[in-house]
């Protein structure tokens, strides 16, 4: 079983939980964002600085990071979640192959 965490834009939530879904199949358990029930543009800045924070939590506690990097697109908050897992030595994995 790997933990796995996956970072990525919520305008790919339905992708994102399709791959959780397959994953739990295989015996895997991802993490996803935890904004992705909700619109973020829709919520107060303390509330999405601490659901950022816990992302961090997730990061620290998984064996790999996926970034969900559809179309190329990595967005501000992914790319400090990338960079914190890097800093923490965690392998990173892409869904696209990075140019």
């Amino acid at each position: 079983m790997e933990i796995i965490v996956v970072c990525g834009s919520v305008r790919f939530r339905d992708e994102m939980l399709k791959f959780r879904e397959e994953q739990h199949a295989n015996g895997n358990w991802v993490l996803l964002p935890e904004n992705m029930e909700i619109d973020v543009q829709e919520i107060d800045m303390r509330v999405k600085e601490k659901m950022d924070s816990l992302h961090m939590v997730k990061i620290d506690h998984a064996d790999s990071v996926f970034i969900w990097n559809r179309n190329g697109y990595i967005g501000e908050s992914t790319k400090r979640e990338l960079e914190y897992s890097l800093l923490r030595d965690k392998p990173v994995r892409y869904l696209e192959a990075m140019a």
